[in-house]
């Protein structure tokens, strides 16, 4: 367990929020073009899962964890929370019309087993069915979903140095 002096010290200077993305073969061109995105909703698809509305509840300097093969390869804040339509890439994407939402990414590596080993110190602080987990606590199949604050501190300690960009100054140690 982390003690509290390295988790439990977390003051947030502004009011931001906690998003966790998972991304596949989506990381990589995503990463390049510093953007998040979804489909578009057309009224030919059945259904627009909630973790896909979610796009339109990202503000600037929002935090985003980038999940990817077991480990959160990146974290991103949003520069620029203009919801802009764009053309998607065939073969990697199921739906080739999209919204998009302009992020800075950098680059950090944490295994998601080394995150799981603190799951009971952020689990309740946790949404309904809006976050990351399964009720076995693996990762949902899904792609944008709420994270806590109480979360983010655990990811900040287990990555055990500060983090990049301007995220790091949302994070002050007593």
């Amino acid at each position: 367990m982390l003690r509290n002096e390295q988790i439990g010290t977390a003051e947030y200077k502004t009011k931001v929020n906690f998003w966790w993305v998972n991304q596949g073969r989506s990381f990589r061109i995503e990463r390049e073009e510093d953007i998040i995105s979804v489909p578009e909703r057309l009224s030919e698809m059945r259904t627009y899962p909630y973790f896909w509305e979610n796009i339109h509840e990202v503000r600037n300097e929002d935090v985003i964890f980038h999940y990817v093969k077991g480990a959160i390869r990146a974290i991103s804040r949003v520069v620029d929370d203009k919801i802009e339509k764009i053309q998607r890439e065939k073969g990697v994407y199921k739906h080739e019309r999209g919204l998009k939402v302009k992020v800075e990414y950098a680059d950090i590596k944490v295994d998601y087993q080394d995150i799981l080993c603190h799951f009971e110190e952020f689990k309740n602080t946790l949404r309904g069915k809006d976050n990351p987990f399964n009720c076995k606590r693996a990762v949902k199949q899904g792609y944008l979903f709420r994270f806590s604050p109480e979360g983010a501190k655990v990811i900040r300690a287990v990555y055990g140095k500060p983090f990049p960009l301007e995220i790091e100054r949302y994070f002050k140690t007593k």
